[in-house]
């Protein structure tokens, strides 16, 4: 059995600032070394969550329709964020919903994430 927990730590940033730390994780080698990633999302930090989801310290890796997906989301009161990055395309997609964590807007969220991950992969 695979258990992933989480904390919340609210942070105010801009959608602009978000983008920019995703790709710095992935792209800035001043930024964090090839090693650092390599602790950070290598094998060794990878929980297996299902078939084509994976859990590495604090980001969701995910394969879809052929291509890896990395996202961060949180929310609270009033609000839930979310992150999307695409390493082989190198887009950074970043969106915050105006709501909470309520079952609705837990159901809005999936459902704008499904549609911009398709809409993203789908154009390229």
């Amino acid at each position: 059995m695979t258990q992933v927990t989480a904390a919340s730590t609210p942070v105010a940033s801009s959608v602009t600032d978000v983008a920019t730390l995703m790709r710095g994780i992935f792209k800035d080698e001043t930024w964090l070394s090839q090693a650092e990633r390599e602790a950070l999302l290598g094998d060794a930090s990878r929980v297996k969550v299902s078939a084509n989801l994976d859990y590495v310290l604090g980001l969701w890796k995910e394969e879809f329709n052929g291509y890896t997906v990395y996202h961060h989301n949180g929310g609270n009161h009033g609000y839930i964020s979310n992150n999307i990055y695409v390493p082989e395309l190198d887009v950074s997609i970043v969106y915050f919903l105006n709501c909470g964590l309520s079952e609705p807007c837990i159901n809005a969220f999936n459902t704008v994430e499904q549609a911009v991950k398709l809409h993203v992969i789908a154009t390229q």
